[in-house]
């Protein structure tokens, strides 16, 4: 086997990890906010986490990575860290009991390692792959993630005891029932997570011993190219430089936004899907409780997102149309989000099933357009470099705009802040019609002229036999 398959198979079940560990709440919403004693709403504190993670994570990893204090390897090895952490905090609140801040904190270091694995995983793609086959490295990557947050919601929902409402009335007996029921379910926690804890060691291992920072050989021209300029001479701006010239791409900044704001549904659903239900009570009917529709929704949400993400790197690979891919995806979730606004209202549970579905298979294509779409146009800057903020500022959008959900739902209720969610991804569609992209990467390697386009042209039209022998041998 080819060692960048070998990585490339690491990343994915790391990756896996990566969603298991993501406290989806789902189904079993009252499972843990029970367990914690804490309420529903302060569930959305760990799905903030994440996101606090994948912010905090870009300034400071993008400031490594340009200093040339950590490259491929120390990323990867960084990666692993952070998600043995996180399943380490998760592990000892579930022993703990009460201590649901842990959970935060946990969150908090899968969100760092959340924007490491999006971020590697473009850098890993395009450095190690041909062009024909960098769509569906990544989406190997995100596909793992997304089948993991699918198993991580499911799971929960088998194995653990929901508590008996009438523990929360009968004052006298309060305390002892719920000791009785902690006592059953704490260890079907621990049966879940900690497996991935023991697992996710055994990866950092193999990390330590397998990931190198650059395949001996470049796949493709354009790679060829970037590393003789980057070893021949010091191309690299200073940090502040670098980021300067990063957010002077406009069309960097427009996926960012565009990105963000379909992010932000995501986040929506991710959180408050069963509190809409709730809302909508008449969904109730089915006798089903809101929080176990809203799991469910939410699993048909993520298997949308696996599929999105399968065919969304198979059509960049075949196709690299990346401008049309984008805006049809924003303008489908944008219609998933009309439709999940009109299912709920109308309280029809199998157009919501529908409609979150299709949701998550068109956010699944912009999201692994987005980082193509964004290497491509920033090229021959730093692939993790370029994605470490790119997944900074989408989170930083998600979170914001998840928050004003939050508070819109509070005091305008669900049909307000359903009516706003689809407006904003109507605003992200209208956005994507102003990329005029330049696919710079891509004409480079086709053999197309380059040199107007970079602005290192006399570089690259000095480029000798050396980078002929290096594509060849390859």
């Amino acid at each position: 086997m080819r060692p960048r398959w070998l990585i490339l198979i690491l990343l994915t079940i790391l990756a896996f990890q990566n969603g298991y560990a993501e406290i989806s709440f789902g189904s079993v919403n009252d499972v843990y906010s029970y367990y914690f004693s804490v309420t529903h709403a302060e569930t959305d504190w760990a799905i903030a986490g994440v996101y606090a993670g994948m912010l905090l994570a870009a300034p400071v990893m993008a400031w490594l990575n340009n200093s040339k204090l950590i490259a491929m390897r120390m990323a990867t090895i960084l990666f692993a860290l952070t998600l043995l952490l996180s399943v380490l905090f998760i592990v000892i609140a579930i022993v703990a009991r009460r201590l649901y801040i842990l959970i935060i904190i946990g969150e908090v270091f899968n969100g760092i390692a959340r924007a490491l694995i999006y971020s590697l995983l473009a850098k890993f793609a395009v450095a190690w792959f041909p062009e024909s086959q960098v769509g569906t490295a990544m989406g190997s990557v995100i596909l793992a993630g997304n089948a993991g947050g699918i198993v991580g919601a499911i799971i929960p929902g088998i194995v653990l005891k929901r508590p008996n409402e009438n523990y929360t009335i009968n004052c006298t007996v309060k305390e002892q029932l719920k000791s009785v029921w902690m006592d059953y379910n704490q260890p079907r926690m621990l049966a879940i997570y900690c497996p991935a804890l023991a697992i996710t060691a055994v990866l950092f291992i193999f990390v330590l011993i397998l990931v190198p920072d650059l395949p001996p050989k470049p796949p493709t021209l354009a790679q060829a190219v970037k590393r003789l300029q980057t070893t021949s001479a010091n191309l690299t701006d200073n940090f502040f430089s670098a980021t300067k010239k990063l957010f002077g791409e406009i069309r960097f900044v427009l996926v960012i936004v565009i990105s963000g704001f379909v992010g932000r549904a995501y986040v929506v659903e991710a959180s408050m899907l069963t509190e809409l239900i709730r809302e909508f009570s008449n969904l109730s009917t089915i006798e089903i409780a809101p929080n176990i529709l809203g799991g469910y929704a939410l699993t048909l949400c993520l298997a949308g997102w696996v599929l999105g993400t399968i065919s969304g790197g198979k059509l960049l690979d075949k196709w690299k149309n990346y401008k049309f891919l984008f805006s049809t995806s924003s303008i489908a979730t944008f219609l998933g989000c009309v439709g999940l606004a009109l299912s709920v209202y109308f309280s029809s549970y199998s157009a919501l099933c529908l409609t979150i579905f299709f949701f998550g298979w068109t956010f699944g294509i912009n999201l692994i357009t987005s980082y193509e779409i964004a290497t491509q146009e920033t090229y021959p800057m730093d692939e993790l470099f370029v994605t470490l903020w790119l997944n900074g500022g989408q989170g930083a959008i998600s979170m914001i705009a998840a928050g004003l959900a939050r508070v819109m739902l509070n005091h305008l209720g669900g049909a307000a802040m359903l009516i706003t969610q689809s407006a904003t991804i109507a605003i992200s569609f209208g956005l994507s019609l102003l990329l005029r992209l330049r696919y710079k990467r891509l004409n480079f390697s086709r053999g197309e002229n380059y040199a107007g386009n970079n602005e290192h042209a006399d570089e690259v039209s000095s480029v000798d036999e050396q980078t002929a022998l290096l594509i060849r041998d390859s």
